[in-house]
């Protein structure tokens, strides 16, 4: 019985992975290719090559084979004005803003250079970019005739924005290796981020209700097509029961989202994310401690809707394989995801109408594993009479696979609300509780008539007046005091009984770049410039048409004569 849970198991993933990883023109899904390797080869193939400079970079290609030493910088125009300090995200690495920096280079009179960080900590962070920032910083200055350090500046993106900001703070302690250094000697002059969660990353809060989300994903999407899959197959469906089934995608579903998906992505486990949730000491420092005469400007994506399936897209294809500039178009994902959606309501409409018409096989003929142990000759006489039924889909059978389907349809519907629950963009208030009560009130009419009160019902019937009459009406209200002797309108009411309850779940959204909000990326204490770029999400703005103007904006000077730059 193990083995053969864990058979079913090993169908259920395989299924569930090629669900997933799909893609609309059959190819392989671009994560597949290390985030380094992919981001290379692309600056490769769109002429953005990787140049020689003084030995810190250097590119070798042999038979297609391409190979780096040494991530400091990239290549760089000679003399330029100034420096800019490219700092990556969460999870990423020196080469993540390759393209962005090779066009600025290319554009304007700057030279790149991508630092890199340890992510285990905030602190520690901060430390290794100021250490990286203060070793190349000088020699880059001295190749490029650059006299003015203040003139250099980071751009950052996300977490690289609050290592940046914790790396400046250290020019203001008041002990240690980078204190009291005069602003005029100071190597970075200004800040800019990009999607940075300066009030924190609500998902990160949230992490054990994502891992929680991905397992009823894998179960509300992986059991139809099971069954499904298990039903057609003869030998499966005669000796795999649908609990069994149902049992063994639980055991894959709760391993995948409790077990695995924390080991594929380790660096969502670091330290560092606990240094910026929300509420956390560290951004509390930060926020509370600004630079107001430090030139910084904060962008914030503002993503639409399906905001969720809009950023998953970009999280399975890697922004940096399309053109420069290029990742803008996350239909073919949203259309994927619809088809599936629509291929999920398509057979729980079958299998419903299945039922509905009395078609289903009313005997399954199907026997458990352990049933076949215990009874080999009745088990073998229902697979004999199964296929004289010519294995038609039995009631059971159906039933199961229906509820499976419906299940999976309504994951689909709700997908959208549940992801921007988990990253924090819908904030539920208060709870309204609805009742509806129901009663039978009469009005007493008549030559007769009286105004009188009576402890019941009953009674009043066995004594109203002679020659009045009785109008009985049944009362359907929210309010159960209706359903009493204060009613104005009767004379008399029976005792209110609760009928339905509702619960109305009041809610507020927020507009996010499918992962940080544009209230926390949008707020950067000291920042003079807070600018939003629409239709963006966190993954995408790493190589999109808004990334490109927001660059070109920056440069010429729109928000803040400081980061004005000649261009070539």
């Amino acid at each position: 019985m193990k083995n053969l849970k864990i058979y079913i198991s090993l169908i259920i993933s395989i299924f569930f992975v090629n669900q997933l990883t799909a893609q609309p023109d059959g190819g392989k899904c671009d994560f597949i290719l290390p985030v380094e390797e992919a981001i290379y080869v692309n600056a490769i193939d769109k002429g953005l090559v990787l140049q020689e400079n003084d030995g810190e970079i250097t590119s070798n290609t042999t038979g297609g084979t391409t190979t780096t030493t040494t991530t400091t910088s990239t290549t760089g125009a000679a003399n330029a004005d100034r420096l800019i300090y490219w700092v990556h995200g969460l999870a990423s690495n020196e080469y993540a803003l390759d393209i962005a920096s090779a066009y600025t280079e290319e554009t304007y009179k700057v030279f790149g250079v991508e630092v890199e960080y340890d992510q285990m900590d905030l602190f520690a962070a901060a430390t290794e970019l100021m250490d990286d920032i203060s070793t190349v910083a000088p020699i880059q200055n001295a190749n490029n005739d650059i006299t003015d350090p203040t003139q250099n500046f980071i751009i950052a993106k996300s977490l690289g924005g609050l290592v940046s900001r914790r790396a400046y703070k250290k020019y203001e302690e008041s002990a240690g290796l980078y204190s009291g250094i005069p602003v005029e000697q100071r190597n970075i002059g200004g800040i800019v981020t990009f999607g940075t969660p300066h009030q924190g990353a609500q998902i990160l809060n949230n992490s054990d209700d994502v891992y929680t989300y991905a397992s009823e994903t894998c179960s509300a999407l992986g059991e139809g097509p099971a069954l499904e899959e298990i039903e057609n197959n003869f030998i499966l469906d005669f000796i795999v029961s649908n609990g069994t089934v149902a049992d063994a995608l639980d055991a894959t579903c709760n391993f995948l989202g409790e077990t695995l998906l924390p080991e594929v992505f380790p660096n969502f486990e670091l330290d560092i994310t606990e240094d910026f949730e929300v509420g956390d000491p560290h951004i509390d420092e930060l926020n509370n401690n600004p630079f107001p005469d430090l030139p910084q400007v904060a962008f914030y994506g503002e993503e639409s809707e399906p905001v969720g399936l809009n950023t998953i897209h970009y999280g399975i294809v890697q922004p940096n394989t399309e053109e420069p500039f290029g990742a803008n178009d996350e239909s073919p994902t949203v259309d994927k995801f619809n088809s599936i959606a629509e291929n999920y309501r398509m057979k729980y409409e079958s299998y419903k109408e299945l039922l509905e018409s009395g078609d289903a096989e009313p005997f399954d003929g199907s026997c458990t594993a352990w049933q076949w142990v215990t009874s080999p000759l009745a088990c073998s006489a229902l697979t004999i009479l199964g296929v004289l039924l010519d294995n038609s889909v039995g009631v059971q059978d159906a039933t199961d696979i229906r509820d499976a389907y419906k299940r999976g349809t309504e994951w689909c519907e709700e997908f959208n609300f549940r992801y921007k629950t988990l990253i924090g963009a819908i904030e539920f208030g208060d709870v309204i509780v609805n009742n509806t009560y129901s009663c039978s009130c009469s009005i007493i009419g008549g030559s007769g008539e009286t105004e009188i009160n009576f402890p019941s019902y009953e009674e009043e019937l066995q004594t109203i007046p002679s020659g009045s009459s009785v109008t009985t009406e049944q009362v359907t209200t929210p309010f159960a005091s209706d359903c009493s002797g204060n009613n104005p309108f009767y004379d008399y009411c029976t005792s209110p009984l609760l009928i339905s309850t509702t619960y109305t779940y009041e809610y507020e959204e927020f507009t996010s770049d499918g992962v940080v909000l544009a209230s926390s990326a949008g707020n950067f204490p000291g920042s003079q410039y807070e600018i939003s770029m629409g239709d963006s999400n966190h993954q995408q703005m790493n190589n999109d048409a808004n990334l490109q103007q927001a660059l070109a904006n920056l440069f010429n000077g729109d928000y803040g004569q400081y980061f004005q730059t000649d261009s070539y």
